[in-house]
Parts: structure tokens; C-alpha cells; sequence
């Protein structure tokens, strides 16, 4: 029986998104461990708040501004613009690129938590926001 597209589109998405994660392990793990230093940081909050810090200035580097804020006890990253809205309006893999760079770096960190993309400028929000959520 054939696969209708939708599941070989959903294939082809994920397969995407392994390569490019792995691909996040060999090309930019290095960068994140001689900028950051996770393993020099003993203080949670300090390695959480420092990691925030190197992610915008990550996105910043693709042209990306970004805001960072807290409300609550939790951080929000926020892009206040894209560099690809056309592209990623027709195709959600851009946006998904975005989502797996934040994730995967995340766990580089060690830490507890999760991450949740709260808003996305392809979907026709004003920014994207990524809330943070540590656990102590």
C-alpha cells in the first residue's frame, strides 16, 4: 500500500532534522563549550542565564534581534525578526531549524528543563518567543 505524502513529507521532515541536530553536535558544540564553558560554571542560574546569553548572541549572528526577559521564573527569548519570512512561510522546516538549534544546544547545558515556542512571525505573530522552563 502506498504512503500518502503527508507521512512521506513527515519522514522527510524528521529525516531532516536528525542530520541538521548532528550536524549542530559537529559544528557548533565545539564553539558552545570554548565560548561558554559549561564545565567551569558550578552555579545552575549562572550556566541557565549564561546559555540564554550565547543562544541570542547566536541568533544575532544570522541577523536575528533578539530580547531577552523574565517574568515568573522563566526566561524568554524573543526574535523580533526573521531572516527568512518568505522562505519559512513556505516551507516550516526554517522554523523548525530554529526550534532544533535552541533545543539541541539546550542540552548541551546539562540542565533540567524544557523549552516551548510560545509564538512564531511565520504563523503571523509580531516576534517569535521561546519560554524557558529550568527545573531546579
Amino acid at each position: 500500500m502506498p504512503t500518502c505524502s503527508t507521512d512521506s513529507d513527515m519522514e522527510m521532515r524528521q529525516l531532516l532534522l536528525r542530520v541538521f541536530a548532528e550536524r549542530l553536535d559537529d559544528d557548533l558544540y565545539p564553539k558552545f563549550v570554548e565560548e561558554l564553558n559549561p564545565d567551569e560554571i558550578e552555579d545552575a542560574d549562572e550556566l541557565f542565564n549564561g546559555y540564554v546569553a550565547w543562544l541570542a548572541n547566536l541568533f544575532g549572528d544570522f541577523g536575528i534581534k533578539t530580547i531577552i526577559s523574565e517574568e515568573a521564573e522563566r526566561i524568554y527569548l524573543e526574535f523580533l525578526n526573521c531572516p527568512w519570512p518568505e522562505d519559512a512561510k513556505k516551507k516550516p522546516i526554517f522554523c523548525l531549524n530554529c526550534q532544533a538549534m535552541i533545543n539541541r544546544s539546550f542540552n548541551w547545558t546539562g540542565l533540567r528543563g524544557s523549552i516551548e515556542r510560545r509564538s512564531s512571525i511565520t504563523d503571523g505573530s509580531e516576534s517569535c518567543v521561546f519560554k524557558f522552563n529550568k527545573i531546579e
